[in-house]
């Protein structure tokens, strides 16, 4: 894989590649124009074609021809690689795909685009099912644009089609169109039922959803199984549709049915998509972050008795984890987003997804629902569950933001509980905002703590030092060399930089440690390691920022930052000894007892210090 992605950066003219997005004009080495990935008006966005680098130094973004292409498209690594490797006229295979998997995989795709053809052509025929669509609100227009059609009756009708086409019959099982019934006879999966194609993000077909027609028997609704090219945690109905509306809004919406996403979409609310079957994925949610622009949030428009909502209130630390910001639309007992908009109209849903609040708020709204305020007894368990629901957010300013929110409500409501004795109300709301800074003083989740101005500047050092040596040995194999000799990767506190040193400094499997098998020099192995880092599709993206950076280098400089980093392992091993001798835990005999006191000697003597 490193050597197909290697040769794919090569062959591919990067400046061409982004110009076909944005002008650029060249200045000097590099190639300059306006970034498109945020709105400027003087041009900050460069690109080093030399290096196969480029960057923004408006909003920071920097990448090769991968990266941009994941971040301009909003795809991943591997569509990626099909895209460039198509440009240039080479062929892609996946990471641990056979040239075998590989031809399955386009069979596959082949059979569900004749099947969605197959099925489109049914409903042309079929007035009364063109009808049924229009009574539930679809344009003729709508039902084009999203592919609908119609699976008849009968058992065998693919099926027969798909003979006729002289379509191979086990791919076409493979791809579950057709299935095995109980007398072992083939049959059709999906029989008189509206068929709704489900659509990569490249807009190609690759399963299906059936809604029946019958009153009877049956799930009312019936989707492919996961094949080999559709898995439901990695799929979103509509996406390859809003791909392009999500960033231009600023937000996504999330619903849960088809007619709810096609409903929204044929209402111009076209930065939606929806969930298979299954609540949003930590996989759905890496999916919507790379649409997501800068603070972008994804609005979830579910039936508040859901499990989608219930899900997202169980999981809402993933949220956090990815850096996505959650607001949840409250709609009306008994309503969907399909029927709000038919009974309320497009631009009161507008209204209504705007004025959503946080997932924060929704959780501590619903809280409050299930306490009666009015009854003391119910107040600390209130205040306990509240401060527990605040405590899980992954930040700090979210904790201190929602801790006061919590202790200004419990102000206003004290004077409800007790009104003309303001004393009373008083001493009740002091005891309550005594609990809640306790509880979020003591078991906040985020472990992020004020740090002083000393510790900040030495982490900063420390970082800028870790990003020299990394860049050093990246540019340059003699560099890389003396900083094998003396670093491990545990000498990196960013994980994305240990990453990077595990792979330039014989630390790490899989391709990178590869390298090692080829024999030769202790250089040699350093080389051939440093250019399979620079090439692994998992480091592509942390390498290409720092590589980026045009910073001189000079062997003064990284000699500096590797005494530096030296020194940090060292004190911060000095701090831990130190501990352990103060609390008797190491007798004079024991080795560590030595490495205390030789550390003190070579460190000046120093005792333990604070970060």
């Amino acid at each position: 894989m490193a050597e197909l992605v290697s040769e794919v950066k090569q062959r591919t003219d990067l400046v061409e590649l982004i110009s076909a997005y944005v002008p650029l004009r060249k200045r000097g080495v590099n190639w300059i124009g306006l970034c498109p990935f945020h709105s400027e008006k003087t041009p900050s966005f460069n690109v080093n074609p030399e290096r196969g680098v480029w960057k923004c130094f408006g909003c920071s973004k920097a990448g090769d021809c991968f990266s941009f292409v994941m971040e301009k498209e909003g795809i991943g690594f591997q569509e990626a690689g099909e895209l460039l490797a198509k440009r240039v006229g080479m062929e892609w295979v996946r990471k641990g795909e056979s040239s075998e998997q590989r031809g399955k995989r386009d069979r596959l795709l082949d059979v569900c685009a004749l099947a969605e053809r197959f099925y489109r052509q049914r409903l042309r025929d079929n007035p009364g099912i063109q009808d049924y669509l229009t009574r539930r609100g679809l344009t003729p227009e709508t039902v084009d644009e999203f592919g609908l059609g119609f699976a008849p009756g009968g058992y065998e009708a693919l099926l027969t089609w798909l003979r006729k086409e002289r379509v191979s019959l086990e791919d076409a099982q493979e791809a579950d169109l057709i299935l095995t019934n109980d007398h072992g006879r083939l049959r059709d999966r999906f029989v008189e039922r509206v068929i709704f194609p489900i659509y990569d993000i490249d807009s190609r077909p690759v399963a299906f959803g059936g809604r029946t027609l019958r009153t009877e028997g049956g799930p009312k609704y019936l989707n492919s199984r996961e094949t080999q090219v559709f898995q439901k945690g990695r799929t979103l109905y509509g996406l390859n549709r809003a791909r392009k509306a999500i960033p231009a809004s600023g937000f996504a919406v999330a619903v849960e049915g088809y007619m709810d996403l096609i409903a929204l979409h044929q209402a111009g609310i076209t930065n939606s998509v929806a969930s298979l079957g299954t609540a949003i994925t930590e996989t759905h949610v890496g999916i919507l972050r790379r649409f997501l622009q800068g603070d972008g949030d994804l609005v979830m428009c579910y039936d508040g008795d859901s499990a989608g909502v219930q899900a997202a209130l169980r999981n809402s630390a993933m949220f956090e984890h990815a850096g996505v910001n959650v607001r949840v639309a409250n709609l009306p007992e008994g309503e969907d987003p399909d029927t709000y908009i038919a009974n309320h109209g497009a631009d009161a849903l507008r209204a209504l997804l705007n004025r959503a609040p946080t997932l924060l708020d929704y959780q501590l709204s619903l809280l409050r629902a299930d306490y009666n305020l009015s009854e003391e007894a119910n107040r600390l368990p209130f205040v306990r569950k509240a401060a527990q629901i605040i405590a899980q957010s992954g930040s700090h300013l979210l904790v201190q933001e929602y801790g006061g929110k919590l202790t200004r409500l419990l102000e206003k409501l004290a004077d409800e509980w007790y009104p003309g004795d303001p004393h009373r109300a008083r001493q009740a709301m002091i005891s309550l905002a005594q609990e809640v800074n306790r509880l979020l003083r003591l078991e906040p989740k985020s472990g992020i703590a004020a740090a002083p101005v000393a510790t900040k500047r030495v982490q900063d050092g420390r970082m800028e030092a870790e990003r020299y040596v990394l860049r050093a040995a990246l540019s340059e194999n003699r560099w890389a060399e003396a900083v094998a000799r003396r670093l491990t990767c545990q000498h990196f506190a960013s994980p994305e930089w240990a990453a990077v040193a595990a792979g330039v400094l014989g630390n790490a499997d899989g391709p990178v440690a590869e390298a090692e098998t080829r024999g030769g020099s202790a250089a040699f192995h350093i080389h051939a390691r440093v250019e399979t880092v620079r090439n692994e599709p998992a480091l592509s993206s942390v390498v290409s920022h720092l590589l980026v950076d045009e910073t001189p280098l000079s062997d003064e400089g990284l000699e500096q930052c590797l005494h530096l980093l030296e020194r940090s392992v060292d004190e911060a091993r000095l701090r831990e000894l130190d501990r352990q001798v103060t609390a008797a835990e190491i007798p004079a005999e024991d080795a560590r007892f030595l490495e205390w006191r030789d550390l003190r000697a070579r460190l000046g003597g120093r005792k333990r210090r604070e970060d």
